[in-house]
C-alpha cells in the first residue's frame, strides 16, 4: 500500500488473464519478482479514457500473439517468461486485500515490449537491456 500513488517503472513478464465469464475481454498484467522470490502481478490498465485503454490492450494483445508459443500455464493466468515488459504509470494499491495492484498508464506509449527470459529476474523493477538479435544490433519488437 505505500506504494499507492506513487509514479514507477516496472520491468517483468507479460501476464494474460483470459476472457472468462468474470472477465469481459483478456486481462494483462506485468509480473514481478521481489528479492525474496514473491511473485506480484500488476494490471495494467488506463481507467480514465476507453480509447486508450484499448489501444494499451491491442499492443499488448499483438506482443502476446507474437510469443504465443511460449506460454506457461499458471494459476488462472498464462505467464510469457520470455517476453517482458516496461510500463510505466501510477501505483494504485487501495487496500493490502486487492487481489492484483494496478499500473495505472496514460496509453500505449507507457508499455515498451522487450524480448528475453525473465526466468531469472529477481528484482522487482528491474532494468534489462533490449533483446538485441544477433548480427543486426536493431531492438525486436
Amino acid at each position: 500500500v505505500e506504494q499507492h500513488g506513487k509514479k514507477r517503472t516496472l520491468v517483468g513478464a507479460l501476464v494474460m488473464f483470459p476472457q472468462s465469464p468474470q472477465l469481459r475481454f483478456d486481462v494483462y498484467a506485468l509480473q514481478t519478482t521481489d528479492p525474496d522470490g514473491t511473485r506480484l502481478d500488476y494490471t495494467l490498465v488506463n481507467f480514465t479514457d476507453p480509447e486508450r485503454f484499448a489501444r494499451i490492450r491491442q499492443k499488448l494483445e499483438n506482443a502476446w500473439k507474437a510469443h504465443a508459443g511460449t506460454a506457461q500455464s499458471g494459476r488462472n493466468k498464462l505467464i510469457q517468461p520470455r517476453l517482458r515488459v516496461r510500463a510505466t504509470g501510477v501505483i494504485n494499491i487501495q487496500s493490502p486485500q486487492q487481489a492484483n495492484p494496478q499500473i495505472l498508464l496514460d496509453g500505449p506509449e507507457s508499455i515498451e515490449i522487450l524480448a528475453g527470459d525473465v526466468s531469472d529476474d529477481k528484482s522487482m523493477g528491474t532494468r534489462r537491456p533490449p533483446f538485441r538479435a544477433p548480427g543486426n544490433g536493431r531492438r525486436k519488437r
